[in-house]
């Protein structure tokens, strides 16, 4: 019995010890450091939104996208550029910038469609860590999603 329980111990101790060895992603404040083999780690989730201020080393901006998710054997849809009735737009208030974005050296405006890519930082704060312009075509519309399947 007592073997049983020694066994059991190591197995356990060893699972959490192979669990410590596992790296984590960087966080955005981490991202400048250089990690084994000499590269940065990149991160973040990017998406399309429109500016409504620009101020300082923060700034706001709504979605451009809505995403209505597909349920039970209904199918969703993708409106871009407007909203369906009784819908909001996402707002993302007052997010704190990142040096690395760079927007003191871009002449960002209200209404300026971007590409914004947040990532957290230590604490899990989320942050802007990067702004590019959007200089293509304006699409407007509405795409669907299919309906998941469902299990015979």
């Amino acid at each position: 019995m007592m073997k049983r329980m020694l066994g059991m111990l190591a197995i356990v101790v060893g699972c959490c010890c192979a669990a410590a060895q596992v790296s984590r992603p960087a966080s955005a404040d981490e991202r400048g450091k250089k990690v084994e083999g000499g590269n940065p780690r990149n991160g973040g989730i990017t998406f399309e939104a429109v500016l409504e201020e620009v101020d300082g080393n923060t700034l706001t901006a709504r979605a451009y996208h809505h995403v209505i998710p597909p349920s039970g054997s209904t199918g969703g849809a993708v409106y871009s550029g407007h909203l369906p009735v009784g819908a909001k737009a996402a707002r993302y208030e007052r997010l704190p910038v990142m040096p690395e974005a760079g927007i003191k050296d871009k002449k960002l405006r209200p209404g300026m469609r971007v590409d914004l890519t947040l990532d957290t930082i230590k604490g899990g704060v989320l942050v802007v860590t990067g702004v590019e312009e959007r200089t293509d075509l304006e699409r407007v519309g509405v795409d669907a999603i299919d309906a998941p399947k469902g299990g015979r």
